[in-house]
Formats: structure tokens, C-alpha cells, sequence
């Protein structure tokens, strides 16, 4: 164990690894601590070469202010997502001006459902599951 962790320090001081080296690491590392936290835009850096379910579970808090796009490498390593946020809270941050955007989705043919302005993880999450809160709003039902 004394070794897989040394291989985890030289892991996260950026020594390159091979794949089957950096998983030991990241699996010896997460026995000792097992919660890890990072950003979306630290993500692939962090967790380059962990594959696909490699990762029991993911937790993304403020889902609501992050683009579906950051999460998707994230949720896509993970076994199991739990998705918590409030839409109506903050928007995410698109960095692409707005008519750029409606341009593009207009070109394609991709709808306001996937457009990053218009959505967010935490939107996308509700969409897929159901389980969730519904709040009234103005006397309408509404889905969180």
C-alpha cells in the first residue's frame, strides 16, 4: 500500500504514468481519502486515463450553474451520479455570444433543449430522471 501511494503523490505531482499505473494510484489514493473534490475545468487533467464507471460515485453541487458539457467526462467515469442544484439559482456561463450560439443551433438543426445558454447539468439531470422536486410557481407545477 506504501508504494501504490507513493505511485499516487507522484500521480498528482504530474508525473506521467501509464494507464494501469495511474488507475492504481487513483484507486490506493481514494482507500485513504474517499472523497476527492475538483473542478469541471481541472477534471480532465485530474482524472486523465480513469475510464468509463471508474469512479463508484459522483456528486455535482450547483449543477444548476454548470454547463452539461463540463459534466459530461465526469458523469461518464462514474458508476453512479447524484446531481443537486437549483435552476432557478445562477445560470452557467457561456463564454460564446448568444446570436452566435442561435446561429449555430439554427445551422444544425439542434434544438433549445442542448443549447448551453438555455440549459444546464442540473436541468439535463431532472429531464432523465424521476426522481425530483416540483415546486409551485405562480400556481403552475413545476419541475426541479
Amino acid at each position: 500500500m506504501r508504494c501504490n501511494l507513493g505511485l499516487a503523490v507522484d500521480w498528482l505531482k504530474g508525473k506521467n504514468l501509464d494507464d494501469g499505473l495511474r488507475l492504481l494510484a487513483f484507486q490506493s489514493l481514494c482507500l485513504v481519502c474517499p472523497v476527492l473534490s475538483t473542478t469541471f475545468a481541472a477534471l480532465p487533467r485530474f482524472l486523465a486515463g480513469i475510464g468509463r464507471e471508474e469512479i463508484g460515485w459522483l456528486l455535482i453541487d450547483e449543477a444548476g450553474q454548470a454547463l452539461p458539457q463540463a459534466a459530461a467526462g465526469a458523469v461518464w467515469r462514474a458508476k453512479r451520479t447524484v446531481v443537486v442544484g437549483d435552476p432557478r439559482q445562477l445560470e452557467p456561463i457561456v463564454a460564446i455570444p448568444d446570436k452566435t450560439e442561435e446561429a449555430l443551433a439554427r445551422h444544425y438543426g439542434v434544438g433549445n433543449t442542448w443549447r448551453s445558454s438555455l440549459t444546464s447539468a442540473q436541468k439535463l439531470a431532472d429531464q432523465a430522471t424521476e426522481l425530483g422536486t416540483f415546486l409551485k410557481n405562480n400556481g403552475a407545477d413545476e419541475g426541479l
